[in-house]
């Protein structure tokens, strides 16, 4: 999860995600060339969203979901906390489907 520590319009790096990716995922991955490792594609050809947020906004994500920070194009800093829970013994799965 990322909690907005102020207030973050959406060209100012904020949460990015792909909307709707858990409708096209297996569309997509069969779309990659073979070999092609998923986990090192760009995300932003995918139809990325910034997402602006308010000081004390806190989203939460399942982690299968694109997601990144956009571009900070504003003179404004980005002031966030990440949390990350997962279980202790979470094994890392190569294949997506």
């Amino acid at each position: 999860g990322i909690l907005y520590l102020t207030d973050t319009e959406a060209n100012q790096g904020a949460f990015t995600l792909v909307p709707g990716f858990h409708h096209k995922c297996e569309k997509w991955l069969q779309s990659l060339p073979p070999g092609a490792n998923p986990r090192n594609q760009s995300i932003e050809e995918l139809g990325t969203l910034a997402i602006a947020a308010n000081a004390g906004d806190f989203i939460i994500w399942h982690h299968a979901l694109p997601h990144g920070s956009s571009p900070n194009s504003s003179h404004k800093p980005r002031y966030v906390q990440y949390f990350n829970y997962a279980p202790l013994n979470q094994e890392h799965q190569e294949k997506w489907i």
